[in-house]
């Protein structure tokens, strides 16, 4: 289930920025705990030299990541995938 949620981030953050979806990537890395697991998302330009789309989603408000966010539950509601 965490592989989906950061594909869904990916893709939120692809249709709220208007970023092209190859141009962002992002990794799971897990670690397992006594009290289960943890998991933490590394979301990153793939872009040579990064051209600082991570990045936009980081403000002050928090305006932009709850846009990112909202865009990822649409697609996630809507999806016809596994």
């Amino acid at each position: 289930m965490p592989m989906k949620r950061m594909f869904a981030l990916l893709e939120g953050l692809s249709r709220a920025m208007g970023i092209e979806r190859n141009d962002i990537k992002g990794c799971l890395y897990y670690t397992d705990t006594d009290h289960g697991m943890i998991y933490s998302l590394v979301l990153y330009d793939a872009v040579a030299g990064g051209a600082g789309n991570v990045r936009r989603m980081v403000t002050g408000d928090g305006k932009a990541f709850i846009d990112v966010i909202r865009a990822a539950l649409e697609m996630l509601r809507s999806c016809k995938c596994d």
